[in-house]
């Protein structure tokens, strides 16, 4: 970044006084010394004329009249040296603040050289995500940690295209470490003091992409859990309903819209259980272990319409969001309670 930074800090200070003290800076500073020794020149003419020689040689070795003189002189001709100074200083200062603001970046930059597709220079997260130090960086070109452009040929038609007006593409880098990961690669082309510079901003795209393949996943879930003949709730954090399949519906009696947001053993446990139930909760809540986690029990639920059922729930715990949950998938044992009653009736009609 320094290449650039350079350049326009330079620029900067230089447009106010290039004018001013870079074309006249020699001119002013030849005044100021032919000034001076003018000035010197009637002291000693003075002294010479009034005064007798041995008199005026005294007084010119005198070491006070002679710091005098050394003092004025230094102070002039080393004047615009400190202004120089003091320029270069401000421009160091700006350029590490620069530099730090760089570094700070949550994206990978890159300054590159459009001829060799060398990279001439990186901030911290490129090199954080590439797995390099800096100056091992700088020895590696685009091609060789990109997956797209590997050559030469490929380099160039990015180039052509990021030189009007910018451009982006979607690449894959490689680390040191041999894996690679996604990214948004968006460059231009910049012109400084006749030398062409490529500065491009790198995204890292893999959580975007986790999340595209999470959404697709839990599409698909959603697409077999409307399919499902058993219930398939969720339970949140707060003990609150966040997932209620078709089937849920069905066997309790509440929609979708009905049970999402409210208290899971409030809306579906038997009143003599809710107390205990709530103890549980608190322990789950903080460790995500339960009575009925990871187990398959039956257990006593309560419909809509206020009728008390036999139901077979098989029940896991999973961490999202730094919270616990609880999956469960439910079956209606009544609907087999009623099977096995109209079998046995059509037994006994049948030996009668």
């Amino acid at each position: 970044m320094s290449i650039l930074l350079d350049e326009n800090i330079n620029s900067g200070t230089n447009s106010s006084n290039e004018g001013r003290k870079g074309r006249y800076g020699p001119m002013l500073l030849l005044l100021k010394a032919g000034a001076i020794i003018y000035v010197c020149e009637l002291v000693i003419t003075y002294i010479i004329e009034n005064i007798d020689f041995s008199r005026t040689v005294e007084i010119i070795l005198n070491p006070i009249f002679l710091t005098i003189i050394t003092t004025l002189l230094l102070f002039s001709l080393l004047k615009p040296v400190k202004e120089g100074l003091n320029l270069s200083r401000e421009a160091e200062k700006k350029l590490d603040l620069f530099r730090s603001l760089i570094d700070k970046s949550n994206d990978s930059i890159f300054i590159i050289d459009p001829q060799t597709a060398r990279i001439m220079d990186a901030n911290y997260k490129a090199c954080i995500a590439l797995g390099y130090g800096r100056p091992e960086l700088l020895k590696k070109t685009i091609m060789d940690i990109g997956e797209q452009i590997t050559d030469k040929a490929a380099w160039e038609e990015y180039v052509s295209k990021a030189r009007n007006y910018g451009y982006m593409l979607a690449e894959r880098y490689k680390r040191k470490d041999g894996t690679s990961f996604p990214v948004e690669m968006n460059a231009s082309i910049v012109k400084i003091a006749k030398q062409e510079y490529m500065v491009a901003v790198v995204r890292d795209t893999i959580e975007r992409e986790n999340a595209r393949i999470m959404l697709e996943e839990s599409e698909t879930i959603r697409k077999l859990a409307e399919c499902a003949k058993d219930a398939i709730i969720m339970m949140g954090g707060n003990h609150e309903i966040t997932f209620w399949n078709p089937a849920a519906e069905r066997i309790f009696g509440y929609s979708n819209a009905e049970a999402i947001g409210k208290h899971l053993h409030m809306l579906l446990a038997p009143k003599r259980f809710k107390d205990d139930y709530q103890k549980g909760l608190f322990y789950f809540r903080k460790t995500g272990l339960g009575n009925a986690i990871g187990k398959t029990v039956k257990l006593a639920a309560v419909r809509k319409n206020g009728e008390e059922f036999d139901i077979e729930l098989s029940v896991n715990s999973v961490h999202l969001g730094g919270k616990w949950h609880a999956v469960g998938i439910i079956r209606d044992l009544s609907e087999n309670k009623g099977r096995e009653d109209l079998i046995k009736n059509k037994e006994g009609i049948i030996s009668n």
